[in-house]
């Protein structure tokens, strides 16, 4: 813009607009001020639509999961700018999940922002082929923007989570925290929710050999055991974080459930 207009010349202003994390409908005001004395010349009120595809939300988390039971979460996928969106195919490689499309519609107070639902998914964990331990997948939305054109865009969504397999495990994982010269002691309870599991008959291991551990049955129910885990680092180990997994395993090899811990070796005490 010039420096300086003077009265009866013209000038021209650019006004430049950031879009980043805006979506749909975005109101800004430009405001002019006369410099001496300071008076309110002009009051322009600007309107912009940022053009958007994105999905609502971004991640899944399902947290604790067990093989006998079904969670459900939603996800919606959304358009600013786009009024002839649709979704054209998805891809999931997870056995584990189940999408299934459902027809939306869209708030009158989202549309005024020129905002639309496009589609909504149920996503549902089913357990199937799943493994006891962490679990992880994406699914991929292939987004036509135009009917015309054609146009797509690409839509990513992660999904996790956490088997545990048919038992309850509170807390779901084992933080030693920070490890010194002391032995130190954790504990966690679990619940079986299938009653052909002999839980007896269950070895409790963990990934390292300086993890000690004990597997019970707990005094309070017949149902419920006690997995006592106790680690003291080697004198050879240096200050180092160490990640690892419990594992249960049955008489034939396989895995009951799984916990997850995590210590600090603090050597320097």
């Amino acid at each position: 813009m010039p420096e300086e207009i003077l009265p009866g010349e013209t000038g021209i202003f650019e006004l430049e607009f950031d879009t980043t994390g805006r979506r749909g409908n975005v109101p800004q005001q430009a405001v002019f001020w006369d410099a001496e004395p300071r008076t309110l010349l002009v009051l322009a009120d600007v309107t912009a639509t940022v053009r958007a595809l994105w999905t609502d939300s971004e991640t899944i988390s399902f947290g604790n999961l067990s093989s006998s039971e079904t969670k459900t979460e939603k996800l919606y996928i959304m358009a600013a700018g786009y009024p002839d969106a649709k979704v054209a195919s998805v891809e999931c490689d997870a056995p584990w999940l189940t999408l299934t499309s459902h027809s939306v519609t869209t708030s009158a107070a989202t549309r005024a922002q020129n905002i639309e639902a496009v589609d909504y998914y149920e996503i549902e964990w089913t357990g199937e082929g799943a493994v006891p331990g962490t679990l992880s997948s994406n699914i991929v939305f292939h987004v036509h923007k135009d009917d015309e054109e054609q146009e797509e865009q690409v839509l990513e969504v992660s999904v996790s989570g956490y088997l545990a397999g048919d038992v309850e495990i509170i807390p779901s994982n084992i933080v030693f925290g920070r490890v010194a010269q002391n032995e130190i002691v954790r504990t966690c309870t679990l619940t079986f929710k299938k009653q052909n599991i002999d839980a007896t008959k269950i070895t409790c291991t963990a990934e390292h050999a300086y993890i000690q551990m004990g597997f019970e049955k707990s005094p309070e129910a017949p149902d419920r055991f006690i997995i006592t885990a106790s680690i003291t680092p080697p004198v050879e180990e240096k200050n180092q974080l160490i990640e690892g997994t419990i594992t249960g395993t049955d008489e034939s090899g396989e895995v009951i459930f799984s916990v997850p811990y995590i210590a600090f070796f603090d050597m320097s005490q």
